[in-house]
């Protein structure tokens, strides 16, 4: 098959394209995977934020609520 102009020119668009179309889809997956990531994060806070209020602790570096517990 001989490489006329016009074909190299639509096999340049052809892979510009999928280029284009593989890297919209990565990017959307990373977008999808970090929204996951801080929403874990967050519950993961709300969850200790609980624990240390159930704990008794709310405010850090109260010194009476160390000497009750120790």
């Amino acid at each position: 098959m001989e490489m006329d102009p016009p074909v190299i020119h639509g096999d340049v668009k052809l892979s510009n394209g999928v280029a284009h179309y593989n890297y919209s889809k990565l990017q959307s997956l990373k977008a999808t995977e970090m929204k996951k990531k801080a929403q874990a994060a967050d519950e993961e806070a709300g969850k200790l934020l609980e624990e240390r209020k159930e704990g008794g602790m709310e405010k850090q570096g109260d010194a009476s609520v160390y000497l009750e517990n120790y």
